[in-house]
């Protein structure tokens, strides 16, 4: 392959993450450049000071250029929050040549009329459209319809849509630190990139990406995409929880989730000695206290999730269970815990086809980064079926 490299820019909750990725002609993604940054100005996956975010973005910069000269100008974005979701919309076509047999032509209109849909609101933008499985007459599943006979071609398309205000925001702070988008991509669907196998889309599974102040999911079933949402809860939620279970600043409170949380409740008699903080005195609060307020979070996050899913129809169809991934998979405990309420297995994302990250604390925390950058990998050739994303919705829109 003859691809240059990749960056992928991540602007989170917590944190700023800029990655740089070289593919080899395995399609393996080496990442040889890496920029973390604390995040300032971001609540919930939107911007809430801009110029503390255009720094986070810079100083991210500043520190792959400062370690291996490399020149960025273009990345791909990563963007999660609440106003992301989806909907499918189903478009059928005739058969219209004399013998019956699918064209390519005909493919082609299928998959117009399926995307064209009309989104809820003009505020709304397409991130991405995906193909799922095409239909024709009575035969459903079908993935390549060009040669076979029949009457009616059909075709679901999941369209992932996303309030403009808050993408075009972060367009723009990435703009005002020199950089160009390349485009815009839903992190979950990023990450599904870097952890899932075809054999677990294949079979169907759930992934969940636990951010600091969101979390987003993307179920597949029989290889495709049928569901993606993102959800304004995160991490930071479970920390402000403890804060105002005990009375604390949020920075002891996020100290002490790291140290002694668990998204299960246990923990004894054991207890941790809290140091006095803005007039209360030195005292004590128990571990299972600590962890039954953390449960309380994380359970109510997964039945969110798992309502979703069986209102969808789609917990019956994960065959390969739930995969975390994000700061949150981090928690102990937490993939015992979203296994007793989506009663499918659960386990931690683990990053495939990636090198460069392996001497991280916690890999799967730079899920979405890693994955930007295979999206990119697999972009530059075909973008498997998503038709079209956000960056031209709004080029459309604007007139460029």
């Amino acid at each position: 392959m003859n691809i240059p490299l990749l960056a992928a820019l991540e602007i989170g909750s917590s944190r700023t993450t800029l990655l740089v990725g070289e593919p080899d002609e395995n399609g393996v993604m080496h990442v040889v450049g890496k920029g973390c940054v604390p995040s300032i100005g971001v609540r919930k996956g939107e911007i809430v000071n801009f110029p503390n975010v255009v720094q986070c973005v810079t100083q991210a910069v500043t520190k792959v250029v400062a370690e291996k000269k490399f020149d960025i100008g273009c990345v791909l974005l990563a963007a999660s929050g609440g106003y992301i979701g989806s909907l499918t919309n189903y478009g059928s076509t005739p058969i219209r040549s004399h013998d019956h047999v699918v064209s390519q032509d005909d493919i082609d209109e299928v998959q117009e009329l399926a995307g064209s849909v009309v989104l809820p609101t003009p505020t709304l933008a397409r991130m991405h459209t995906i193909a799922q499985k095409y239909k024709l007459d009575g035969q459903t599943g079908i993935v390549r319809p060009e040669g076979l006979k029949g009457s009616t071609l059909g075709l679901g398309m999941l369209v992932i849509h996303a309030e403009r205000g808050p993408i075009e925001n972060l367009q723009n702070a990435v703009s005002a630190a020199s950089l160009d988008v390349e485009d815009v991509v839903f992190s979950t669907l990023a990450a599904s990139h870097a952890v899932l196998s075809q054999e677990q889309r294949d079979a169907g599974v759930a992934i969940i990406d636990l951010g600091g102040g969101t979390t987003g999911m993307v179920a597949f079933a029989d290889g495709v995409p049928m569901d993606a949402w993102s959800l304004a809860v995160g991490g930071d939620h479970v920390t402000n929880d403890i804060s105002f279970a005990f009375n604390m600043p949020t920075q002891r409170a996020q100290s002490l989730k790291h140290e002694y949380g668990s998204a299960l409740p246990g923990g004894g008699s054991e207890r941790i000695a809290v140091p006095a903080d803005f007039g209360i005195s030195d005292r004590t609060i128990a571990v299972n206290a600590l962890r039954t307020v953390i449960n309380a979070r994380m359970d109510e996050l997964f039945r969110i999730f798992r309502d979703r899913l069986d209102h969808k129809g789609l917990t019956r169809k994960l065959g390969a269970g739930v995969v975390l991934t994000g700061g949150g998979a981090a928690l102990p405990g937490v993939a015992e815990l979203a296994q007793s309420i989506f009663r499918v297995p659960c386990t931690i994302g683990t990053l495939q086809n990636i090198t460069g990250l392996e001497e991280e604390a916690h890999p799967e925390s730079f899920a979405v980064p890693a994955g930007l950058l295979i999206y990119g990998m697999k972009s530059s050739h075909k973008r498997h079926g998503e038709q079209g994303g956000l960056l031209d919705s709004l080029r459309r829109r604007l007139g460029i």
